[in-house]
């Protein structure tokens, strides 16, 4: 079997200064997600409950938008993924950082 080598890359001291920070970060960035999609399936649920009567809603539209929110997010983080592995994480972060 083949052994493996690393790939050697010519990065900038910038870029290894991104990454650490990335890295760092990740905790926060991940609890601050969960806080945002969590309030978001919080908040639905209860206004379903409340609009249900003025906007006369049937059982089946009630249900589509319940599970519309959550397969959103799945769909989202299907596609984020897809991206940065595509282009890498770190020029996904640039995205409109100024030269």
């Amino acid at each position: 079997m083949a052994e493996m080598q690393p790939i050697a890359r010519a990065t900038s001291p910038a870029g290894h200064a991104l990454g650490r920070k990335l890295d760092s970060d990740a905790d926060r960035g991940a609890g601050l997600v969960g806080f945002v999609d969590g309030y978001d399936l919080v908040m639905t649920g209860s206004l379903l409950v409340l609009a249900k009567q003025p906007l006369h809603l049937i059982p089946d539209q009630i249900r589509f938008l319940a599970v519309a929110s959550t397969m959103m997010i799945v769909v989202g983080g299907f596609l984020a993924s897809a991206i940065s592995d595509h282009y890498s994480r770190k020029t996904i972060m640039l995205i409109g950082v100024p030269d």
